[in-house]
């Protein structure tokens, strides 16, 4: 099962982004998740969507999940430290930079 965290409308608007309603923010946060979706299940392939402005997961695929070893419960308790805890330092430096 894929791994959605929710709700969207909790996700911080990034100064960027003011310029969109909150109606739009959280319909152009719901397209890449599903266009994430769409992509993982079409390609069979693993997939990840994190909203880059505070590097929450939004979007964790099953079979993301799966290369991990890890289960949608595992995910669902640690909510997006979950990622960070696993991450390591390395790639956690390079994506505070991106």
């Amino acid at each position: 099962m894929d791994f959605e965290f929710s709700p969207l409308s909790k996700i911080e608007k990034h100064p960027s982004f003011e310029h969109l309603t909150q109606e739009e923010w959280e319909w152009y946060l719901s397209e890449f998740v599903r266009r994430g979706r769409i992509y993982s299940q079409s390609r069979n392939k693993s997939f990840l969507v994190v909203n880059m402005t505070n590097s929450i997961p939004l979007f964790v695929s099953k079979q993301m999940i799966e290369s991990l070893g890890y289960t949608a419960e595992d995910f669902r308790k640690e909510q997006g430290l979950f990622l960070y805890n696993i991450m390591h330092p390395d790639d956690a430096t390079f994506f505070q930079n991106i």
